[in-house]
């Protein structure tokens, strides 16, 4: 349980934060992606990564969970977690943050994140993130060990932007969603 733990830890800390255009522009009858989302979106969203990250790592698990929509989900293939739902993410922070779950000296940095609009209420997201553990309080010396990615889906709901889904993986193993090699345009 400490290795599978350790991994969810590991891949929950690294907090993706993406966003882009809102919703999609149709033309000729297809729809593409709208590459730039408008900026209260992109401050929405950011705001809301930079609280995943943060509420995970001190501790508030009930705030991390409530960052997800009711039936969020969160993904990490390569240690076959799947979480779906508030309790059983709020579950999984707690156990986290025991003595033993490693979730109490985790760190993480979240990079270069992409955002586009997939429709009016959704937001596709791609962020590399930087992890690894606190090994000094008091100096805040930190041992980084990882890269990888978060793919999210962000929805509009009516308290506000919430990750529907996040899968996270190691950098590059995931892919790059195809959204994100649409055209730079407005909406």
């Amino acid at each position: 349980m400490r290795k599978k733990t350790a991994g969810i830890v590991a891949a929950l800390g690294l907090a993706g934060i993406a966003v882009s255009a809102p919703a999609w522009a149709s033309a000729g009858g297809g729809s593409r992606p709208v590459r730039q989302v408008d900026a209260q979106t992109r401050s929405d969203i950011s705001e809301l990564v930079g609280e995943y990250a943060n509420f995970w790592e001190f501790g508030y698990c009930q705030q991390w969970a409530n960052l997800f929509s009711q039936d969020g989900v969160f993904d990490v293939p390569q240690f076959h977690a799947h979480l779906v739902g508030r309790a059983a993410l709020q579950s999984t922070c707690e156990a986290a943050q025991s003595p033993n779950g490693g979730g109490d000296t985790q760190e993480h940095a979240q990079v270069n994140t992409m955002l586009v609009y997939a429709d009016s209420k959704h937001v596709r997201g791609l962020t590399n993130l930087i992890f690894g553990n606190l090994n000094d309080p008091t100096s805040g010396a930190s041992t980084f060990s990882g890269y990888g990615d978060y793919v999210d889906m962000f929805v509009r709901t009516s308290q506000g932007w919430r990750i529907e889904s996040r899968t996270a993986g190691g950098h590059k193993t995931l892919g790059l969603p195809q959204e994100f090699l649409a055209p730079r345009t407005s909406g």
